[in-house]
Parts: structure tokens; C-alpha cells; sequence
């Protein structure tokens, strides 16, 4: 019986026993899935950090629905992802405050304005509760409203560079589907519309302008008589674009779907752009040259 007992090792002399690869393994086979977790952390906020452009740069519009089928695609549950946003708002605060030039201070705040903008995009009405940017930084809702308002704004104007003077219908549809993603507010929507709208024609009114102004140089700086039709018809034919343009806007803003297209359409009126006495002659200079047309 003794040396039986002799034989069987002891717990404590198991463990010291241990082969070295044997212990290393049941390390592994412990910590693995939190090394993993910590892994797949990091590398989601490394992530979502890259697809944020930088503080200069604008968003592009397709962050949103990148983040979003990134986390679908890992798996990971709104609360867990949005503790990733959160930790990277923390980075973005962190640098804000260790810089001391103007400049980066100000890129710093965009990327933050970014951050939040995105986010509360990705998480829709949750945000409210899984991203706490007020009690985490200290922000105000003016000022969350303001990043809101900001971003949508940006990605906004770039949509409307689609738009020109022809109104094509698919084209206003996909403007309202976007400024709707946007959470833009229809107000602001409809206001950069008609600027958007307004600055097209005062394209053309400044290349009738041009191009008889520029005719009336000739004859007085040569005084030698030449054929001024051609300008003038290419001159009126600006100002028929912009009959054209400003007809379409009013039978578009009475379509029986006119709610799905982009917010805004409705005829453009030049007043108090040309309501001085300089503007006002040149759009009778235009006028007369249509009538004599």
C-alpha cells in the first residue's frame, strides 16, 4: 500500500509536471475567445474610423450603409457597436484636447460633427439611448442638431449637381429618396433647391449678357458695321432656356406625384437678386433682344 501511494503523483506535482506546450495549450483554450473579442473590437473600430474621411473632407454618403453591413456581417449585437462609436469618440475628443493649433482644433470638431452624424444614422431611432454624446462629452442638442443639419446639408448640395435644367423625373425622385436618407428637414431641402435652381439661371442670363455686351464692344471699339444676328439669336436662345427651365418647374410642382420628387419645384423669381437699377437694365437689355428676336 505504501508504495502504491508512493506511485500516484500529487495534485501540486501534476501541475509542476506539466509539459510546457500542455500548459501553453490550456491558456489558449481559456483566453482564446477573449483574445478573439478583443481582435474583432479592435479591428471594427479601426474599421468604422477608416471609413470616416478625415476632419478636411466631406462625406461621401456611403458610410452609413458601410458600417452597417459591416456590423451585420461580424454579427455584432447595436450595443456592442455602439460602444465602438463611442470609443472612437473618445479618441476624436482626446486629440481635440492635446492639439493646440486653431486649424487641427477645427478639423478635430468636423471629424467629431462626422462621428455623430453617422452614427445616429447607423442606429436610427436607438441612438437616442445607445450613443450618450451628451453625457459622455458634454454636448449640447443645439449642438447635435447642428452636426445633423451640417452633414445633411453637405451631402445634400452634392445630389443636387444631378439636377439640371432638363428635370428629369427619375432624377428629382432619387434627390427626395436621398434628402429623406439625409434627415434633411423639407424646409432647408426645398430652400437649397430653389437656390440650386435660381444659380442655373442666372447661368444663363450672364451668358446672354456676355455675348451681347460683348457684341456691342465690337461695333463701338472698331465702329465697322458687322452681323450681329448670330449673337443675338444665340443670346435669346439663353433666354428661351430659361423660359423652358422655369415652365418645367411649374408644371412639375403640379404633379398629381409631385411629393416624391426633390422638395422646392416651383417657378424661380429673380427678385431682389436684379432689383437694382444696374441688374435692371441688363434684363431689359435681354428683354428687348428676345422681342426683336
Amino acid at each position: 500500500m505504501e508504495l502504491a501511494h508512493r506511485m500516484l503523483p500529487s495534485k501540486q506535482s501534476s501541475v509542476t509536471c506539466m509539459p510546457g506546450e500542455l500548459l501553453d495549450a490550456l491558456v489558449i483554450f481559456q483566453l482564446g475567445p477573449m483574445l478573439v473579442n478583443m481582435g474583432m473590437h479592435i479591428a471594427a473600430i479601426k474599421y468604422v474610423y477608416s471609413v470616416l474621411p478625415p476632419g478636411d473632407e466631406d462625406l461621401k454618403g456611403t458610410e452609413v450603409q458601410a458600417i452597417i453591413k459591416f456590423k451585420r456581417a461580424l454579427g455584432l449585437d447595436d450595443v456592442d457597436a455602439a460602444n465602438m462609436h463611442m470609443e472612437i469618440g473618445r479618441r476624436i475628443y482626446r486629440e481635440r484636447l492635446e492639439t493646440s493649433d486653431r486649424d487641427a482644433d477645427m478639423e478635430q470638431r468636423r471629424a467629431f460633427q462626422k462621428l455623430i452624424y453617422v452614427s445616429n444614422l447607423v442606429f436610427g431611432d436607438q441612438s437616442a439611448f445607445l450613443l450618450p454624446w451628451k453625457r459622455l462629452f458634454g454636448v449640447t442638442d443645439s449642438q447635435i442638431d447642428i452636426a445633423m443639419r451640417e452633414n445633411a446639408k453637405s451631402l445634400y448640395s452634392s445630389q443636387l449637381k444631378s439636377i439640371g435644367r432638363g428635370l428629369d423625373i427619375g432624377t428629382l425622385i432619387d434627390v427626395r429618396r436621398a434628402q429623406l436618407a439625409y434627415k434633411l428637414s423639407d424646409e432647408i431641402a426645398a430652400e437649397m433647391f430653389r437656390e440650386h435652381a435660381k444659380k442655373l439661371v442666372q447661368e444663363n442670363i450672364s451668358s446672354a449678357l456676355d455675348i451681347l455686351k460683348s457684341q456691342h464692344w465690337w461695333i463701338y471699339l472698331t465702329a465697322e458695321p458687322c452681323d450681329y444676328r448670330d449673337s443675338l439669336t444665340q443670346a435669346v436662345e439663353e433666354v428661351k432656356s430659361v423660359i423652358k427651365f422655369n415652365s418645367l418647374l411649374t408644371i412639375l410642382s403640379k404633379h398629381p406625384q409631385a411629393d416624391r420628387f426633390a422638395c422646392g419645384l416651383g417657378p424661380i423669381s429673380l427678385g431682389g437678386e436684379y432689383d437694382h437699377d444696374r441688374r435692371a437694365d441688363d434684363l431689359k437689355i435681354l428683354y428687348k433682344a428676345y422681342a426683336t428676336e
